[in-house]
């Protein structure tokens, strides 16, 4: 006779094999138990596959009986007995199940088990909420807490997991293209993908998003406006919006449609320096905007020196990386090597393709918010000297993720998991220490009250008459001053009236930064294109270009975009 003990300890691994049976790691795949494919009525009956037929099937019947369990005054124990006296036939018609029950069966799975299907029992006994613990929300917890125990990234995906997970991750979606800011009232339109159905209606940056649909958007975050202009492709969105010298809100009709945001964007700057900006490493498109953006800024060989920005960065794919990497790297070459339960399982290489930008000097900026792919990019072309990396130390994600299917519960089911570790060729691994720069430069941290005073600033209808008044007739003056006013008010035509209508409530400076953000927004409107870098502002750039001038042989004071960087550094 069975003692209580031994029975427990074999329905724990008959649950554990019930749970598992089917499925297959991603890096070392076990061949699971199939239900072989329905016979040919033309064909010879088989009597194992016709056991093994019925077999599966009833076993089907047992897991959703289990799974889909609702009486919550009786313990688990009559089904997973059911499944028990099941299960101990598997060996008769899969010859390969009986030593997959027997690895189970170790007391150091089966005793941990106990307690965790105890805890199952005693909460669906004793909890006064039984809406909360029906046994798919109690599995599906328990799933969730184990993922979330192995590291940050991994998780459980049911239905709902999945179709967020694919959102977070899609480089492609259908909305409006619009980017906005939340900065007093109602939010900002402060950017836009140009070719965007939002830019193509009449929006301009800088307009109040005062309703979308109908909903009043006071007070909303980004993130929810977002939600209100996502939708179907071909379907319409009305969206109002409040314009400096417009006495009432205006309605546009807009219509939704898939967009995919570019992942490289560049612009060059003056003294034949290159800036290219990679936002992740998630889109197929990625290397092929990488080429266009540095063929484009080569035109005429006119690119001396180049700064690639990774700073929020935060990664994608590691193939994808190491295609990007092959433009600076000369023949094959390690990227970096990835490891799981501790073996080789790849080496991340680059392409042999003696890419003409080999010789071309580089900064590579990064920042704490610089992860994965972004750090494997930086830390190979740190590992061969390529670049000089500089900023702040990186994120430290070092880790891979899969998806796992499980074969349980019809196939919707998913683990998101940690499977590969990447080393880089020289500092080894990464994940939880990021990677270091040659040179270390603090990022700025704004003033949020200052910040907010700007933003209100640039919706004023004193700037709107400003716009009017002096917009068309200095363009070409401000393209200059965008780039760099030398902190002097006296520069914009027409300062001093500006200030008077205004008020002296705002100082002179914390005024000429708002005008020219705000005419930096004016002008990439008009040219359909953002402005990406800010030497005046931005003191990570400021010390790269400062970086390759010397490397490309440029005196600063040369160029007036630079002068005051002569100053500061030389």
């Amino acid at each position: 006779m069975k003692t209580r003990s031994g029975n427990n300890r074999i329905r724990f691994a008959l649950l554990i094999f019930v749970i598992t049976c089917g499925h297959e790691s991603p890096t070392h795949a076990q061949e699971p138990i199939r239900q072989p494919e329905a016979s040919n009525p033309s064909e010879p009956s088989d009597p194992l596959k016709d056991a093994q037929r019925q077999y599966v099937n009833k076993l089907k019947s047992l897991s959703q009986r289990l799974l889909e369990h609702r009486d919550k005054d009786k313990p688990l124990n009559t089904t997973l007995q059911q499944l028990e006296e099941h299960l101990a036939k598997a060996s008769d018609v899969f010859p390969k199940a009986k030593s997959r029950i027997l690895r189970v069966q170790d007391p150091e799975v089966t005793e941990p088990m106990k307690v965790l299907v105890e805890c199952i029992d005693k909460i669906r006994a004793l909890y006064p909420d039984k809406s909360k613990t029906e046994i798919d929300k109690l599995v599906f917890a328990a799933a969730e807490g184990m993922m979330k125990s192995l590291d940050p990234y991994s998780r459980f995906l049911d239905e709902s997991g999945l179709a967020q997970y694919q959102q977070e991750v899609a480089t492609t979606y259908t909305g409006i293209g619009l980017y906005s800011s939340h900065v007093g009232e109602y939010p900002t339109a402060y950017a836009f993908l140009y070719e965007g159905p939002a830019f193509a209606a009449g929006m301009r940056t800088h307009d109040r998003i005062v309703a979308i649909a109908g909903v009043d958007t006071k007070g909303y975050t980004a993130e929810q406006l977002g939600k209100l202009t996502l939708g179907e492709p071909g379907t319409k969105v009305q969206v109002s919006v409040l314009r400096a010298g417009w006495e009432k809100p205006r309605a546009f009709e807009i219509t939704r449609r898939a967009m995919e945001a570019k992942a490289v964007e560049f612009e060059a700057m003056p003294g034949g320096i290159g800036y290219i900006r990679i936002r992740h490493f998630g889109s197929s498109a990625l290397v092929k905007e990488l080429d266009v953006a540095l063929n484009q800024l080569d035109q005429n060989d006119a690119l001396f020196g180049l700064i690639l920005d990774l700073r929020g960065n935060p990664g994608g794919d590691a193939d994808l990386c190491a295609q990007a990497v092959s433009r600076f790297l000369d023949g094959q070459k390690i990227v970096a090597v990835g490891k799981t339960r501790g073996r080789i399982r790849n080496k991340v290489m680059t392409r042999v393709m003696c890419p003409k930008w080999l010789e071309c000097p580089m900064v590579v900026l990064v920042d704490g918010r610089s992860a994965s792919a972004a750090e494997m990019f930086s830390g190979a072309l740190k590992s061969h000297g390529r670049a000089v990396i500089l900023g702040e130390k990186t994120f430290g994600k070092g880790v891979g993720q899969s998806q796992v299917p499980l074969t349980s519960g019809g196939g919707q089911y998913r683990l998101y998991m940690s499977t590969v570790q990447y080393n880089l060729p020289k500092s080894g691994s990464f994940q939880g220490v990021g990677v270091e720069p040659h040179i270390v430069v603090p990022s700025a941290k704004p003033d949020p009250d200052q910040l907010a005073q700007i933003e209100r600033l640039k919706t004023t209808n004193a700037f709107m008459r400003y716009d009017a008044k002096w917009y068309q007739g200095h363009k070409q003056r401000f393209k200059e001053l965008v780039i760099h006013d030398h902190n002097d008010p006296s520069r914009y035509p027409g300062f001093d009236a500006l200030h008077e209508e205004i008020g002296s409530i705002y100082n002179r400076d914390l005024l000429r930064d708002a005008l020219r953000q705000y005419l930096r927004g004016r002008l990439a409107d008009d040219r359909r294109a953002h402005y990406l870098a800010d030497v005046q502002q931005d003191e990570q750039l400021q010390r790269a270009v400062y970086e390759l001038a010397d490397k490309i042989y440029i005196e600063l004071k040369m160029f007036p975009a630079y002068t005051a960087l002569a100053k500061k550094f030389l």
